[in-house]
């Protein structure tokens, strides 16, 4: 059943792919503007809401679906390779689908990609690379087509970089991104040959937030041919409407592309903030060669001499041509009327018809405007008022179509005269001693008319005058709402003047309207004629240290130039200033306008490069403003340039680094053993490196449990110190006891952000390249304790029963790690007084017994304890150690094994011995002492005086023999010593002291030197008199 569904599957694919094949070879076959603009808009925005995750035969859903766009760059033709495209061989594309939330891409206007079957349809080349969910900056030295990861290079065929990392799936991608802290230069790329990874590229470029959604995605797409335009599958040329400035450098595109193969791309208006149905638009009047049609439709009207139009209306609603002469200059705009015909109510025009002869036009200037036929819709219509067959001087009337000044009886209005057709008027024409005080007719249909034919009666000489056709006025600045249709010239040298006035219309309306040639004396009806070379170029201003509409940072760190062009006929003694406006929401400091400078002082207007730090990643605009005899110009077309972020390769010198860490800070890893307690960070200085930035410098570690060990050294507002900026660097020291908390084989990673744009707010800051040390060497932060001890030092009377090693709670420590103690006895001590204890789990306790006979080794002495913690079988690490000092036995606490001689008084604790009642052998005990050990070596001495008067010495334990503590000793908790001769002791002087010594080794040595001393037994003896 699942093979027969699968099968139903690929047949319903195989369907759809063949339906698209034929549309594809149908569109294919036929010239390119077969297909109308509105048709291919209509085209876009069906691929723009059409989100299948693949297309026919498990393509990707870029072959059916979604929209391929690419920025223009600057004033090379769009096909041009930059130099990173030339490195990497590829170009960046961006994918716009409904299902995606892009709303603004980087360039304001670039081409349009067909989807790959079209593309196949028509036998060009579309070789999509690999996709990033998110557009970054590409660069040259990144390898495999701009897909790979900076480190690395892959050998498979597919280019795309995530599947050599184990990521496949959105959800993956995402948790990598992640972990490189959301930094675009650092996420891998999904294939764009699989379709279901080129689906995840399109998924998790929503899954973040609706600020990341909003951003741009990158496709990279294989270089074309650069000699060979005409062999790239194009659809159209986009413009961004939002974006000022950008239908010219779309038209300049359409220019060129038009130059180099002789086909015409269709202008499409984008505006990815409208509804899926209509992010796309077509408008004539947006294309460089509507200017054709409009040259056109004016030759048509030229050749059309009805007298009248539908309904019996005037022949200006369908016929001829309404042409006014003006001046170009800064100080008014060619649409607006004059100060004098807004007080006469009269804007003169003449009126141009093959029946209607003007050899020139008023005032002998050869530029101006063109109205459309009045018939046509129009926001604001005009009105005709009256018509003069020759040129009605109306300066000198008040009203423009009433009297003369100078005649006021017989240059009344023709109708008022009696004069109601063309001969009549003509033998009044005549008649007149001033030509210019002729009658006027309304613009009523009949009236008009008569006004044409009266004229053709003239005679030549004085139809070289020209006619005058008067309209209402209208209101001041509202050009985009009357009826224009084009701007002309007549000479060569008029036609930047022409050109300016297209420039000031768009720059005021947003809109294009061409510039024709006229030519008057033309005989076959080609009046008018369109050449694209006379259209305005984008006269924007440029930056020296961009290529074209972008800026690298890194190479305005040192100068930041403005351009004035040199071809919009500047006078030296003109005065420039120039504009760099920051992206909307920049602060201050991203914005400059330039003090006032003379023409002769140069085009090139030096700008303080610190407003780039404000702008990173952003469009401005940069403008510049005339001031001719004080009058300032309308601010020029502006330059929308969008200024790159600052790239992690161009941020690398600036990688923060603990220069106690391998290699100077440079290297892999982070031994804290090494590491002494005064550990420093530093930041070098990195690009745009300014005052007042704001910086947040973390450690972000783990714990010996597992958990997070973070530390923050800065964060606003702390900020680069004139200090700092000066010596080009910033320092910070890291607190050790956090370094010693770190579980060893962890990874510690250094995260530093900057604010260039000297914003508290984190999210704008720039994240440099990421720091990770492998941490090694651990140190646990706390010590132990021993039960028994005060704090550090430990009475040995208090450990005769038990020595416990306490390990802290307060380090995360689980229930399946393990641990081990260790007591490190002196140096010099002997093995018995050291020990380390088996493993034992946290689960069984914290409290760890260890013997306590270690006690015995290291009296007086300074010994280190310390613990182990074995952490899911890494590397052990070992704690700060405990230095604990035992003090030595003192003479009380001996007192119980003070020796004695049981023969004595009191059974040897009494003060005398009588040797008279001794009957053999004198026994000598001694009793067991705190931490008393089998081995320990003893010595056993008697002291006293002779009968004779000299000295008595007796060693009853010592070298000689050997002597140490037995285990019977031990266990009895006594031993005797029983070679205290008879002999000797009746030899002593009655009334002399005998002294019983006793000396034992702790330690186990035989050196009776380093033996403790124990209190001593003193007897009178009572003996024979002398």
């Amino acid at each position: 059943m699942k093979g027969f569904t699968r099968s139903i599957k690929l047949m319903r694919y195989l369907i759809v792919f063949m339906q698209t094949l034929v549309l594809t070879l149908l569109f294919a076959s036929v010239p390119t503007l077969a297909v109308t603009g509105p048709e291919v808009a209509q085209l876009l925005n069906n691929r723009y809401k059409n989100t299948v995750s693949e297309c026919p035969v498990n393509k990707p859903a870029y072959f059916c679906s979604g929209v391929l766009v690419h920025g223009s760059q600057g004033s090379d033709t769009f096909w041009t390779h930059d130099a990173a495209s030339i490195q990497s061989g590829a170009e960046r594309f961006n994918y716009l689908r409904a299902d995606l939330d892009t709303r603004q891409l980087s360039q304001k206007n670039g081409i349009v990609f067909s989807d790959s079957f079209t593309a196949i349809g028509v036998g060009k080349s579309l070789d999509v690379l690999c996709a990033y969910p998110f557009e970054m900056t590409v660069s040259g030295h990144r390898p495999d087509h701009g897909c790979g990861l900076p480190t690395a290079t892959n050998t498979t065929q597919d280019p795309s970089s995530c599947a050599a990392l184990g990521i496949s799936d959105a959800s993956s991608w995402l948790t990598h991104f992640q972990q490189q802290t959301q930094q675009p230069e650092q996420q891998c790329s999904l294939s764009s040959r699989v379709a279901a990874q080129f689906k995840a590229s399109l998924v998790a470029h929503q899954l973040i937030d609706s600020e990341w959604a909003a951003k741009p995605n990158l496709l990279q797409i294989r270089n074309w041919d650069a000699q060979a335009p005409e062999r790239l599958p194009l659809q159209g040329l986009f413009y961004d409407t939002t974006q000022t400035g950008a239908l010219l450098d779309a038209q300049k595109d359409q220019r060129d592309y038009f130059t180099a193969t002789g086909e015409w791309l269709p202008v499409l208006r984008m505006d990815l903030n409208r509804a899926p149905d209509a992010v796309f638009g077509f408008n004539t009047q947006d294309q460089l060669y509507a200017g054709y049609q409009v040259a056109s439709r004016l030759n048509a009207r030229y050749a059309n001499t009805a007298a009248a139009c539908q309904g019996d209306t005037p022949a200006y609603n369908c016929s001829g041509v309404l042409i006014r002469t003006t001046d170009a200059s800064l100080d008014f705009r060619a649409w607006n009327p004059s100060p004098g015909s807004i007080q006469r109510n009269g804007v003169s025009f003449s009126y141009m018809r093959a029946d209607v002869y003007v050899p020139k036009l008023a005032w002998a200037k050869n530029q101006g405007l063109i109205l459309k036929e009045l018939a046509a819709p129009s926001a604001h219509p005009l009105t005709v008022r009256c018509a003069y067959p020759y040129d009605g001087a109306t300066f000198y009337r008040s009203d423009s179509c009433n009297a003369h000044s100078s005649a006021p009886q017989t240059s009344i209005p023709c109708a008022e005269q009696g004069i109601t057709d063309e001969h009549q008027w003509l033998a009044y024409f005549n008649a007149l001693a001033s030509k210019h005080t002729l009658c006027s007719f309304t613009g009523e249909t009949i009236p008009f008319d008569v006004s044409l034919k009266a004229r053709a009666l003239l005679d030549p000489a004085v139809q070289r005058e020209q006619n005058e056709i008067i309209l209402a006025k209208w209101p001041q600045d509202i050009g985009e709402q009357l009826p224009l249709e084009a701007f002309f010239y007549t000479t060569v040298a008029a036609k930047p003047n022409a050109v300016f006035f297209q420039k000031d219309y768009f720059l005021h309306t947003g809109r294009f309207l061409p510039v024709v040639g006229v030519d008057l004396s033309a005989t076959d009806g080609s009046v008018f004629s369109f050449n694209p070379d006379d259209q305005i170029s984008p006269l924007s201003a440029s930056v020296k240290e961009a290529n074209g509409n972008t800026l690298d940072p890194v190479n305005a760190e040192d100068s930041l130039t403005v351009v004035v062009p040199s071809n919009i006929g500047l006078l030296p003694d003109d005065k420039l200033k120039v504009t760099w406006a920051g992206a909307p929401g920049t602060p201050a400091g991203g914005s400059y306008t330039s003090d006032e400078s003379l023409v002769s002082a140069g085009l090139e207007i030096p700008i303080p490069y610190t407003v780039v730090a404000f702008n990173l990643g952003q469009s401005v605009t940069v403008t510049y403003t005339v001031i001719r005899n004080n009058v300032e110009s309308p601010a020029s077309i502006p330059l929308s340039l969008t200024v790159l972020p600052l790239s992690q390769d161009d941020l690398l010198v600036s990688k923060p680094k603990i220069l106690q860490a391998a290699n100077n800070g440079e290297g892999p890893e982070l031994d804290l053993a090494l590491a002494n307690p005064d550990v420093e960070l530093r930041i070098e200085g990195w690009p745009h490196m300014a005052k007042n930035q704001y910086v947040w410098l973390r450690l972000r570690g783990e714990k010996t449990d597992g958990t997070r060990h973070d530390y923050t050294v800065w964060k606003a507002p702390s900020r680069v110190t004139p200090s700092e900026y000066d010596r080009r660097y910033l320092k910070a020291p890291v607190p050790y006891s956090y370094l010693q908390a770190l579980r060893d084989g962890s990874v510690l990673s250094v995260e530093f952000k900057a604010a260039l744009s000297q914003s508290t707010d984190e999210s704008q800051a720039v994240t440099f390249p990421l720091r990770t040390y492998t941490v090694h060497g651990q140190v646990l932060p706390f010590p132990p304790s021993v039960k028994e001890a005060d704090g550090t030092t430990l009475n040995p009377i208090d450990a005769e029963d038990s020595l416990t090693v306490m390990v802290p709670t307060s380090i995360g420590l689980l229930p399946d790690d393990k641990l081990k103690v260790t007591w490190a006895g002196a140096p010099g001590t002997p093995a018995g007084g050291s020990y380390t204890s088996d493993e034992s789990l946290v689960s069984a306790g914290l409290e760890i017994p260890i013997p306590n006979t270690v006690m015995a080794f290291n009296l007086g002495k300074s010994v280190t304890v310390t613990y182990t913690v074995i952490h899911h079988n890494v590397e052990p690490a070992t704690s700060i150690p405990l230095s604990l000092m035992v003090l030595p036995l003192s003479q009380d606490d001996l007192l119980r094994a003070k020796p004695k001689i049981l023969q004595a008084a009191n059974n040897g604790d009494g003060p005398e011995l009588d040797v008279n009642t001794l009957t053999g052998s004198a026994s000598v005990r001694i009793d067991s002492w705190p931490h008393i050990a089998a081995g320990q070596y003893v010595w056993l001495h008697l002291a006293g005086t002779k009968i004779d008067g000299s000295d008595y010495e007796r060693t009853l334990w010592g070298d000689a023999n050997g002597s140490r503590v037995s285990d019977k000793w031990v266990s009895d908790g006594f031993a005797t010593n029983s070679t205290a001769s008879l002999g000797d002791l009746q030899g002593l002087r009655d009334g002399s002291t005998l002294t019983v010594g006793f000396k034992a080794a702790f330690d186990q040595r035989n050196v009776e030197a380093e033996a403790v001393t124990f209190p001593s037994r003193t007897y009178t003896i009572r003996g024979k008199q002398e």
